[in-house]
This record gives structure tokens, sequence and C-alpha cells, in this order.
């Protein structure tokens, strides 16, 4: 198994899958399984998620599938977790498989990722983003809200080996356990932690009708939620919403020059609580307000009508989406 180290030391495992236009996923492609497949089940949400992101593009594309999001949980970068690390993760990850040209597909927090990626370097020949508006992102409020959470965290004291929240998880990655550690060793990583959720590092409170499928989260009393993520966990996303506080997406679209496109829920809209610094991050207004402008810039842009953050990140609905956009870019 292919294997990258990544700027801190730690090595991350991948998977590669099919042949063809190499095609990065920041994914973990191993489903979850027993209790745990049926808890996300019950959330409406895909027990095996990214498998079936590979699955469904792997017989058209060389999938490189590696859980970034697992192995960040399991082998915390407190200090260096910044926009420039993660491209140069990500680049580590396409060297690691020999993909000098390769398209990126990310969600949520993983969406940002790509945008950072595709300013610092011409190898993507296609970047999709989900989740995450490419222009007026909202950098500020994401601040505020890791910054809460990692006052939580470090007010909690909580221990490395406790890394389950009862709150439901809506990560990328819809499995149980993160990749290798920094050491080469399995570790579990957060499963159950909306830290995983590319919303934020806690999910205290979505809007009071509630919104989502199965097991409506409304009917939680998010502010009851304990935070169980441990001070490296949370620190290190402060780190990277910290660095990204003068990134000015606005000016920075001319060094996005690959074909690229972008899609979110309508209802992608989440207001946290005064414990997690009670501001609302939206991240379907500034897709939706600004299609036009976006479209102009050579944005290709989809809104999902009806859905929230969780729901749109599903297989069912990415893969409509993101297999025909990306076959019209390779031509076929």
């Amino acid at each position: 198994m292919p294997e990258a180290r990544l700027h801190d030391g730690s090595v991350i495992e991948i998977e590669v899958h099919g042949t063809g236009p190499a095609l990065l996923l920041p994914v973990d492609p191993r489903p979850a399984a027993g209790e745990r497949a049926e808890e996300l089940r019950s959330w409406g949400m895909d027990p095996a998620l990214g498998r079936s992101l590979v699955e469904g593009l792997g017989d058209v594309f060389r999938v490189v599938a590696f859980d970034y999001e697992g192995h960040v949980m399991a082998a915390p970068k407190p200090g260096t977790l910044t926009p420039d690390a993660v491209a140069a993760d990500l680049l580590a990850v396409a060297d690691a498989v020999g993909a000098d040209r390769f398209a990126y597909y990310g969600y949520s927090w993983l969406a940002l990722s790509g945008l950072q990626l595709a300013v610092r370097t011409g190898r993507l020949w296609a970047l999709a983003m989900g989740g995450f508006p490419p222009l007026a992102g909202p950098y500020a409020e994401m601040l505020k809200v890791t910054e809460a959470t990692h006052e939580l965290a470090v007010a909690a004291g909580a221990p490395p080996e406790s890394r389950e929240s009862p709150s439901p998880r809506a990560s990328g990655d819809g499995t149980e356990s993160g990749r290798a550690s920094g050491d080469g060793t399995e570790s579990e990583s957060a499963s159950g932690d909306p830290a995983r959720d590319g919303r934020a590092l806690e999910e205290p409170a979505r809007d009071a009708e509630g919104t989502g499928d199965a097991g409506d989260a409304g009917d939680l009393d998010w502010s009851t939620i304990e935070v169980t993520l441990t001070e490296p966990q949370t620190r290190q996303f402060v780190t990277l919403y910290r660095a990204l506080q003068d990134f000015d997406d606005r000016t920075a679209q001319p060094r996005v020059t690959c074909p690229r496109l972008c899609f979110v829920g309508s209802a992608d809209e989440i207001s946290y609580g005064e414990r997690w610094g009670g501001v609302r991050v939206s991240l379907a207004a500034p897709v939706i307000d600004r299609r036009a402008e976006l479209e102009a810039l050579g944005w290709d842009v989809r809104v999902l009508d009806g859905l929230d953050h969780t729901q749109a990140m599903q297989p069912a609905r990415v893969l409509p989406i993101l297999r025909p956009w990306l076959l019209s870019r390779t031509g076929r």
C-alpha cells in the first residue's frame, strides 16, 4: 500500500483504485460496520461514504483515496496545520502515487483545502469543491467557532483516548477509525465527532426547527453536548483558520486556472450557540447569492435544493454531479 510522508513527518496510507486520469479523494475508503454503520444510517448517512465515492468513480478514473481528516485527528498538527502545510501534504500524496497531473474533490474544510492547493500549483486538471464557497467564504466565523471549541477542550481537559462524542457524525468519510498515527501504529480517531464534519469542530446548534433526515438532529439539545476532543486536535483547526484570516478568495480567483466546480445544499446554514461563539456560518448563501459572479469567474455551480450540509455530502447526491462533470473535463 502506498504511503506519503506529510509535512510533520507523519505517514498517511493511500489506496489506489482503477485506471485513467488521476483523482485525489481525501476520504476513508473503509466502510463502517456493525453498530457504527447502523448509527450512521439512522442519521441518513452512508456508512460506506468513502468507499461509495471510490467505487462510483474508480471505473473511469485512477482514484487516490486517503483519509486526511482521520489522519489529522489521529496525529494532530496543532502548530503546523496551515494552508501551506495542507497544500504540501496533498502534493505529497500525489507525488507518492506518481500523479504529476490530477483532479481533486473535497467537501467542506477539505474543499477549502482544495482551493488552497489550486492557488499554489498548476498540477490540477480539475477542482471540485462541495459544501464550502469558493468566494466570500466564512473564514472569520469559522475561526470564532474553532477558537471557542478549543477553549472548551482546554477547560474539559479531555484525555487523548476520549475521542468519542454522543453527537452524530457528519464526516466526509463516514467510517469509524482513523489511519495510522505518526508512529505508524493504527489509532482510534474521533469517530462520532462532528470535529470531522467540515462544518466545524463541534455542532452544538442547528437551526431551531432542525434539519436532516432520519433521527432528526433538531431533537437534540446541542447545548448539553460535551467537547471530548483533545487540545491538540482542536488547536490545529484554530491554527488553520487563523492563517486563513488574511486570505482574500476574490483576488485569488485568477490563480485558479483549472476547470472548477462548486456545489452546495441550499439549506447549508448553521447557527452556533453562545458556547461556540454565537455565530452563524453560512455556506449556501455565498454560492446562491453570487452564482452569476462565480460563473463569470469560470466556476460551474450546482445548488442542491433543500439539502443541508450532511445531506449534500452523501454519495447518492455527489456522484450524479461529480462524475459527469469530471468526465466532461476529460473529453469523455
